[in-house]
């Protein structure tokens, strides 16, 4: 197990964590609460390095926070998409001044206000909003919206964005099966319009401008696929989590069988994520209270070439791993397991500004900021 890290207790339970997307000098992540009984509450949370510390800025939120999506490109925009009682979920795209800081960076322990700028609702046969996107590529300022059984594109380039969305697209049957509800969304990133969706046990991808299916993974996971995420470095290639406790990795091109399957948690997947500048580095969390850091090297954008001859100090006779051993390079495998959680863990996230840095959040309002170990950084970086 891997060490203490840096812990901070929220005062409500919480299953929302984001980084925030367009902060590239500080580490800085969103987490929103959940408390049926009182006001809740959006944080934004700095973590300091050197200081192994964490420090925060509250925005009060009238209701319970199920979901966020920074901006990609403004650091004052952020989207919550929030449950009233007995209502679907909606979401709201929110501004805020700059949080003050000190001279060294760190957040001053604050509280602000968030001012609304649009509101995003969708009929409400469609059930809640799931998951609100944005276009990752920035070249349209758009979102699209996941409910139970559609996607909902809503631009936003009018600079008077609409509350309904522009295009509808159905993705799976009217039905009140599990089954048939979608539970993951995740916008490809390689500059495509293709917005991919869990739903049951099945992967599809949706080319948002046609409305058509781009393609399927059917039986993606024997239960329900839990979370899905693109390698940012590698088109075509992305990865699901799913309620069987395995991790799959998969090349959209042909998508018969996994090229990669982890089996290292004991319950749930919740949330999994690629390092957006090394994607050997493979984060996970699940309902074993587990965080999982992986090498998935062999199938990353920068795979181990064979330069370091095996005859070179003795490595003729060594397997592979032997010989990553040896050489000290890095190899697939579970890197470290981080344990400070009590209770399920339903997001992970890496900083946005350092690629060595990441962030977990347990139901019980537990955030944990970690570090990647220093002799696996520099077996990469050496």
């Amino acid at each position: 197990m891997e060490g203490e890290g840096c812990v901070y207790g929220l005062s409500h339970q919480a299953r929302c964590l984001k980084a925030q997307l367009a902060e590239q000098e500080r580490s800085r992540f969103f987490v929103g609460t959940q408390d049926l009984k009182q006001r809740n509450e959006l944080l934004l949370f700095d973590f300091d390095e050197d200081e192994s510390l964490v420090t925060t800025h509250k925005f009060e939120h009238a209701h319970e926070i199920w979901g966020i999506a920074p901006s990609p490109s403004q650091t004052d925009h952020v989207v919550t998409i929030f449950k009233e009682a007995n209502h679907p979920a909606k979401a709201g795209l929110w501004r805020f001044d700059a949080p003050e800081a000190d001279d060294a960076g760190r957040l001053k322990n604050d509280t602000g206000t968030l001012e609304q700028v649009a509101a995003f609702e969708l009929n409400t046969d469609l059930g809640d909003i799931k998951k609100m996107l944005w276009d990752p590529t920035s070249s349209t300022q758009s979102l699209v919206a996941l409910c139970n059984h559609s996607l909902g594109l809503f631009p936003l380039d009018s600079g008077n964005p609409n509350s309904k969305p522009s295009t509808l697209i159905p993705i799976t049957s009217l039905s009140d099966s599990p089954a048939s509800r979608a539970s993951c969304a995740i916008w490809n990133p390689h500059g495509t319009d293709v917005v991919t969706t869990g739903v049951g046990c099945n992967l599809s991808g949706w080319d948002v401008r046609t409305a058509k299916q781009a393609f399927e993974i059917q039986n993606a996971h024997a239960i329900s696929v839990r979370d899905a995420d693109y390698n940012p470095n590698k088109p075509f290639h992305l990865a699901t989590a799913g309620d069987d406790c395995k991790i799959r990795f998969w090349d959209t091109r042909n998508c018969e069988l996994p090229l990669k399957e982890i089996s290292d948690h004991s319950h749930w997947v919740w949330s999994i994520s690629f390092n957006r500048f090394h994607d050997q580095l493979f984060l996970s969390s699940g309902s074993d209270c587990l965080v999982n850091l992986q090498s998935i090297i062999s199938i990353s954008s920068a795979p181990l070439s064979d330069e370091t001859s095996d005859v070179d100090e003795g490595g003729g006779d060594k397997s592979d791993d032997e010989r990553d051993e040896y050489y000290g390079r890095p190899s697939d495998g579970l890197v470290a397991v981080y344990d400070q959680h009590e209770d399920s863990v339903y997001a992970v996230e890496w900083s946005a500004a350092d690629p060595w840095i990441f962030a977990s959040l347990s139901y019980d309002g537990r955030l944990a900021v970690n570090m990647v170990p220093k002799d696996h950084k520099y077996k990469i970086i050496l």
